[in-house]
């Protein structure tokens, strides 16, 4: 705590620093809120790391606050902490994201929204409608189900600023699905998709999808989370990938695949998708799709 204090009174007047990174450092909600004393009067910070923490509902608040009266923050991550759908509703909440014209990039990842995680994308779709500065979203592995992320693309649909969207390892079924395509036939500005499938999608549901990614103009890049067929978490299938990328030839596109690792490495590129059917990945991937229109 006395360090966090002395952190706040440094941030209060120095006007070089612009990213202080505090990660896994154990820090719960009184520390953070004297650390957003210290960024209410900051005049210089950029990026602010805060994830692998203790992070609840009421140190987002103080953090929240701090950010509307500082318009300097373009990168907050907040990924691993304990924030639940009522940080999520108090960051929407307070105005933050509505009024503050620095903040690029969110990080809200590996957050368990639990029951409640409706009224925290409720909150956040609001925020889409209006925010035009965001322009990363990362909800990956939230434990988001269809009726959440349907509330997202809600927001989605009139947001004209957000670039990337990461929902990779969430909930995602069928209906999900559907939802996000048709946002996609709205949005013109999404240039970057990362999504999953909790359970087996139809092939009329990914041909929903891929349709909408031929309508929408802006999108050059879908990431697809797969796990091999045995594995303890649930993916996209193989099969629904090839289906995916055959929709996509269907529609005049050419896509490029590329299969990468947990590591981010990449394993394997090809300009062609047959070479997948004779893929054998043993493990977890994401598969990048490179779209030229």
């Amino acid at each position: 705590m006395q360090g966090m204090q002395v952190l706040a009174e440094v941030l209060k007047t120095n006007k070089t620093l612009q990213n202080l990174k505090l990660c896994g450092c154990e820090l719960g909600d009184d520390a953070i809120t004297l650390l957003a004393d210290g960024l209410r009067q900051n005049a210089g910070l950029r990026k602010l790391d805060l994830k692998k923490n203790l992070l609840a509902a009421n140190g987002v608040k103080n953090i929240a606050r701090a950010l509307k009266e500082n318009d300097g923050p373009e990168v907050l991550c907040l990924d691993v902490n304990h924030i639940t759908a009522d940080g999520v509703k108090a960051l929407s909440d307070s105005e933050t994201l509505f009024e503050n014209n620095s903040l690029q990039d969110l990080d809200l990842s590996c957050n368990i929204f639990t029951e409640d995680a409706s009224q925290g994308m409720q909150a956040l779709a609001e925020v889409l409608k209006t925010n035009k500065v965001l322009q990363d979203l990362n909800l990956r592995c939230c434990e988001l189900g269809d009726d959440a992320i349907t509330l997202l693309t809600d927001g989605l649909r009139q947001n004209a600023g957000l670039r990337k969207l990461d929902l990779k390892k969430n909930l995602l079924a069928a209906n999900g699905v559907k939802n996000i395509a048709r946002a996609l036939k709205e949005n013109d500005g999404l240039e970057v998709l990362c999504i999953d499938s909790h359970s087996k999608c139809t092939d009329f549901d990914l041909r929903v999808l891929t349709d909408a990614v031929a309508q929408d103009r802006s999108l050059n890049e879908l990431t697809i989370y797969y796990i091999k067929p045995n594995g303890s978490i649930r993916g996209l299938e193989l099969s629904d990938v090839v289906e995916i990328l055959e929709g996509f030839e269907r529609n005049g596109l050419q896509p490029h695949v590329r299969v990468s690792n947990r590591s981010g490495k990449s394993v394997r590129e090809m300009s062609t998708f047959a070479a997948l059917n004779n893929l054998m990945l043993d493990g977890v991937y994401d598969i990048t799709i490179t779209m030229e229109r």
